[in-house]
């Protein structure tokens, strides 16, 4: 079930010790937009809170079968906790609530799911967000909801708070050091995980609006990824031939370290399982309020 949350959150850390530098980004410039031209940075000050909700729908097709999940809502407030001398800034969110609603066009009892979702109330997610966006030290820790259990359930809560704690990374956009105006577009690429596989985005970012503390925008990415194998349901999956596009448009909040707006994710592969192959595409639909 970590299809249901791995589009969510933001991210954590125990320590007040100095962050470890943030890893490098190969961000590219395609052109800086009309004057007046500046410098963007996440500038999050001490104390700042927010409260953000996230809805997400999923859906998936393989060959013929195909199976369209309930509509997951996730609130989650996030605070600035500290603040570096070098500008970065230590955010923490928790989850507030998790659940799910009913889709139209889903078959499945959204109470049919809650006891995936309880778990992940209360969770708690930290990261170290430079100026420029670059994200690192992000680690997380189980909320109340999740009790204290062991074995296979608590390796399923893990999993599912480390996809949450990945899917905050991805909501934390890159910002180039040279300044910039409105028609400005840039390019960079990272690492990300959707749906349980590990992929490669290469996104295109054009600026819409700019002013003091936020930045409008529109995204366009291509994705890839290697050949690979997936543990569903306790058997193997081998993905092959592994691709996709990602859409979307929003909002940059440089104040609160916040992207709000609407992502569409659609990937495609060709999945085998026990001695058969078929066709699979995953797309996943998210807004962020």
């Amino acid at each position: 079930m970590r299809y249901l949350v791995a589009t969510a959150l933001l991210v954590a850390c125990k320590t007040h010790e100095k962050p470890a530098p943030p890893p490098p980004t190969d961000l590219v410039v395609v052109k800086p937009g009309a004057a007046p031209l500046r410098a963007i940075r996440y500038a999050v000050a001490k104390g700042t809170q927010s409260t953000v909700e996230l809805a997400t729908d999923w859906k998936v097709t393989a060959g013929e079968m195909g199976n369209v999940m309930p509509t997951i809502v996730t609130s989650f407030s996030i605070s600035c906790d500290d603040v570096a001398a070098d500008g970065s800034m230590k955010l923490r969110a928790k989850v507030l609530d998790a659940t799910a609603h009913e889709r139209q066009d889903s078959a499945v009892n959204p109470a049919s799911i809650a006891t995936v979702l309880d778990p992940l109330k209360g969770a708690t997610f930290e990261l170290w967000l430079a100026p420029d966006g670059r994200v690192s030290q992000t680690t997380f820790e189980a909320g109340t909801g999740s009790g204290s259990g062991s074995g296979a359930g608590s390796a399923a809560l893990t999993e599912q708070l480390q996809a949450l704690a990945a899917s905050f990374q991805q909501l934390a956009m890159p910002l180039p050091t040279a300044p910039i105006g409105v028609g400005a577009e840039w390019r960079t690429s990272r690492k990300i995980q959707q749906n349980g596989m590990q992929l490669t985005s290469v996104t295109t970012l054009d600026v819409t609006a700019l002013d003091a503390t936020t930045v409008g925008f529109t995204l366009a990415s291509e994705i890839h990824g290697a050949n690979q194998t997936l543990t569903q349901a306790g058997m193997a999956v081998t993905l092959e031939d592994v691709g996709g596009t990602a859409t979307g448009k929003g909002t940059i909040d440089l104040a609160k370290g916040v992207t709000t707006g609407e992502l569409h994710f659609d990937l495609h592969s060709n999945m085998s399982a026990a001695g058969s192959s078929t066709p699979m595409r995953a797309q996943t639909d998210i807004v962020i309020h």
